[in-house]
């Protein structure tokens, strides 16, 4: 989040340089699904660079291809509970739509993908249609430390066209040193402590975290897949390898969401199955543990309240089973797979709870 403000600090810094030629202020598009982003971008909207959350793909398109977007803020596996994979070919076909006469700035949250996100290739596929600048900004704390969380810590990647007018606009390395002076002026510069910690020669080691996030993927979908079909708990499971976009490289994620029947969608029925796993999980020797995030060696689980979307009928949020399967392999992948098949196959909650009459509390 330091980072993302930071860009933005820097990009408000440098809007002289980016401005339109109709003199209008800068608009920043940001199409994404993290709750606290959409916080963070009310917070950095502002007179020099509007800031603005968009709900929707289609009202996305529309904005780059018709040239009102200055500055495309997006992740490529929305952080929405639904894991919406955002199509690339759908962006590249509203670029070649822009008029040519509209520059935009490009800024990717590779969060859910870690180091397998491929900045390059995705310029590449804009063709003439480079952005003045490219950023790529990912929380490090996540993938890239192998799941041990020693720091925190942003990564931001930085590019631009090899044939950019520099006497016109900031090149890559201009706009790093800018980045850098204002994350000291802003005070979110990691500590010694912090950069210590980090400078361990096998955290960020592209070869290694590529790996790690590797098994991450293919154990998650390993998941969606097992979980998919079972007609019982959940009314649908999550993952973006089961969606439209399947087959996109974008298509992996570090976790699976299942969705309850609204009608057993109650806070009460969330912790009842969160002591149910927690018995079993004991009673059968898994490392399986209640726990927020992801990215981690071992496997977590948790039920998640969306803050500000996805209303119930009812008025309240609905709430959402996440799973987030570690790296490992071995008898606790397999065991949790199966023990998360077996839950979801119980026709409701009711059922679910004659199974453990007596055995938990509430």
């Amino acid at each position: 989040m330091a980072s993302i403000s930071t860009v933005i600090a820097t990009l408000n810094y440098y809007k002289r340089r980016y401005k339109r030629a109709d003199g209008r202020t800068l608009r920043l598009d940001w199409l994404g699904g993290y709750y606290e982003m959409q916080r963070l971008i009310a917070l950095m909207d502002n007179s020099d660079i509007y800031c603005r959350y968009i709900d929707s793909l289609d009202t996305q398109l529309d904005r780059l291809s018709s040239g009102k977007t200055d500055i495309l803020f997006f992740e490529p596996v929305l952080y929405d509970w639904t894991q919406t994979v955002i199509d690339p070919h759908a962006l590249i076909q509203a670029l070649e739509a822009r008029p040519v006469d509209r520059p935009w700035i490009l800024m990717v949250d590779s969060t859910l993908l870690g180091a397998t996100f491929d900045l390059e290739a995705l310029l590449l596929a804009c063709g003439s249609r480079w952005p003045l600048l490219a950023l790529e900004l990912r929380s490090g704390v996540k993938l890239d430390q192998h799941g041990l969380e020693f720091s925190n810590i942003g990564i931001v990647k930085i590019a631009t066209h090899p044939e950019l007018d520099v006497s016109k606009y900031p090149s890559a390395k201009a706009f790093r040193d800018k980045l850098g002076l204002n994350r000291m002026v802003m005070g979110t510069s990691l500590s010694l402590d912090e950069t210590a910690i980090l400078d361990l020669p096998s955290l960020f080691h592209p070869e290694w975290a590529r790996g790690h996030v590797q098994k991450i993927f293919d154990n998650n979908r390993e998941l969606a897949i097992a979980l998919t079909g079972i007609a019982g708990l959940f009314v649908r499971v999550n993952h973006p390898g089961l969606g439209p976009q399947r087959d996109s490289n974008w298509a992996e994620s570090p976790f699976v969401v299942m969705e309850f029947h609204l009608e057993e969608d109650t806070r009460e029925n969330h912790a009842f199955l969160l002591k149910v796993i927690d018995l079993e999980a004991r009673s059968r020797s898994l490392t399986f543990y209640r726990g927020v995030s992801f990215g981690f060696r071992h496997h977590r689980c948790e039920v998640v309240v969306s803050v500000n979307t996805f209303p119930h009928p009812n008025g309240q949020m609905r709430g959402f089973f996440k799973v987030a399967a570690g790296a490992r392999r071995g008898p606790s992948f397999v065991g949790m797979v199966a023990l998360l098949r077996e839950l979801a196959g119980y026709v409701n909650f009711q059922t679910l709870r004659q199974r453990y009459a007596g055995q938990l509390e509430g």
